[in-house]
């Protein structure tokens, strides 16, 4: 079973964005139920994708706070050697960016999919998943650097 240390230095991403996406996902997912089962057709298919729309909005303001509070901090702190502080801004850049394009790519073919009608073909897999196809690749590329930085075993079952 994945820890939450291994999940958080594999992602880098904290229990508040974790919950972020998730209530998003919940929401989205409770708004599709009542538009289909329930046949509330008053629900448009921006009021439907708008959790997910919200929720990336959200984790990207987080990031750039996160982003912002360091560079204030490294122009406060002395202590902070600027270089140190440079390469820490950038590698949260390069870590939190990637999962939010990834997100707002998917969020944003699976809307246009919504609109035009074409779930039912399976083209939508060719290009609504291409996003998280992208993101598996990336997170797979991490988990390596991760385990080649901390030595965190994997145990594959066989």
């Amino acid at each position: 079973m994945l820890s939450f240390t291994e999940f958080h230095s594999w992602l880098s991403i904290r229990p508040i964005e974790l919950l972020f996406i998730l209530f998003g996902w919940l929401s989205f997912s409770i708004l599709l139920v009542l538009r289909y089962d329930f046949h509330f057709y008053s629900i448009t298919y921006f009021h439907l994708f708008l959790p997910l729309f919200l929720t990336n909005a959200i984790h990207l303001y987080f990031i750039l706070i996160v982003l912002l509070r360091l560079w204030f901090e490294q122009k406060q702190r002395s202590s902070l050697a600027p270089a140190y502080a440079y390469r820490l801004i950038v590698h949260k850049i390069f870590t939190h960016v990637p999962l939010i394009v990834c997100l707002i790519m998917f969020n944003n073919l699976l809307y246009k999919a919504f609109i035009n009608k074409q779930l039912l073909s399976t083209n939508i897999f060719h290009h609504c998943m291409v996003p998280l196809y992208l993101f598996v690749g990336w997170l797979f590329l991490k988990i390596f650097i991760c385990k080649k930085q901390s030595n965190i075993t994997i145990v594959a079952q066989s």
